[in-house]
């Protein structure tokens, strides 16, 4: 597989390795060519894996994430299709990208999305949190996890952490709400 980056080089992914996204308990693609093809009947897992590359290729972001639940109708938006669902939080939509959806406990295995090109061998990982939002006595806010939070996490909110590189950051979920707003407005 290639993917082209902002200075139009090609990378070329030799080998990748998708576990717990989907339908996919395990998947291992070693040997990948420059170009590849999948094929196979319905729902066996083909736009999955081409969604797990577009996620991984995105950094996990939250706009590309938006797009992979959107392609499939799955973002947040009511009977019309014009607002926001119910789901204020987002977070049944983005629990349907994990392995067992809709038939799964409180603790989702996390999403670990790996590929190599070159000689470097990068790791995607995404799982579920509670975070609260603290203010440092400079009045600097930060969104950490509600399990390390300094005081009660009553307002907790829920967010996708992913990291890569050695560094995780939070999604917060609520704004998958806005982003669907926002198109139905055309804004």
């Amino acid at each position: 597989m290639c993917a082209t980056s902002s200075n139009k080089k090609s990378v070329h992914i030799s080998d990748l390795t998708i576990k717990g996204y989907r339908g996919f308990g395990e998947i291992t693609i070693p040997q990948l060519g420059r170009v590849n093809l999948f094929t196979g009947k319905n729902n066996t897992g083909k736009s999955s894996l081409l969604e797990a590359v577009q996620i991984f290729a995105g950094n996990g972001s939250l706009p590309v994430i938006y797009e992979v639940l959107k392609s499939r109708e799955e973002e947040a938006r009511d009977s019309n299709g014009r607002e926001p669902s119910r789901d204020s939080d987002g977070l049944l939509q983005v629990a349907s990208l994990f392995n067992g959806f809709p038939d799964f406990s409180d603790n989702l295995a996390p999403i670990h999305i790996s590929a190599t090109y070159h000689s470097d061998h990068m790791v995607l990982s995404m799982d579920m949190d509670w975070i609260v939002v603290e203010e440092d006595s400079a009045g600097n806010r930060k969104l950490v996890s509600s399990s390390d939070a300094l005081f009660g996490a009553s307002d907790a909110i829920p967010a996708l952490r992913v990291e890569t590189g050695g560094k995780s950051r939070f999604n917060r979920l609520d704004s998958l709400r806005y982003m669907g707003l926002r198109r139905a407005l055309g804004t």
